[in-house]
């Protein structure tokens, strides 16, 4: 099923709002890829891993767990997206798969955007930047 009728009478492409949010979701996972392949090799071998109230770092991890979380949290919520995308195929019961399908990937691309957020100031962070 490609579109639907909505009540106002406008024609609603289901597999391409699925289609945009898949792309979203692929590229902040992307680019989450990318930030980990550039900065592992600027990465000091003992990474910090947390602060306490006056910045100081008093504990650390190895710079691949702390790329390994980063890309790990991102590769979960992105098969969470693929899940989603999964909901709405053709053949299966549609009424309710669309609006639950947008929920989850609303839901994992905000989360994808924070842990970008997140490894972004972290990193920085780390390599003083």
């Amino acid at each position: 099923m490609k579109a639907s009728k909505q009540p106002s009478g406008r024609v609603v492409s289901k597999s391409k709002t699925v289609r945009i949010f898949s792309l979203i979701a692929f590229l902040l996972f992307a680019v989450e890829i990318l930030i980990a392949l550039i900065t592992y090799p600027l990465l000091p071998a003992s990474v910090p891993a947390h602060w306490n109230a006056q910045g100081q770092p008093v504990d650390y991890m190895s710079k691949l767990g702390f790329v390994s979380i980063f890309v790990g949290l991102s590769l979960g919520m992105y098969i969470l997206s693929l899940g989603a995308t999964a909901m709405v195929r053709p053949g299966r019961d549609q009424r309710n798969a669309l609006p639950v399908a947008i929920m989850i990937f609303l839901i994992t691309i905000f989360v994808l955007f924070l842990e970008l957020i997140a490894q972004f100031i972290t990193t920085r962070l780390i390599l003083h930047w």
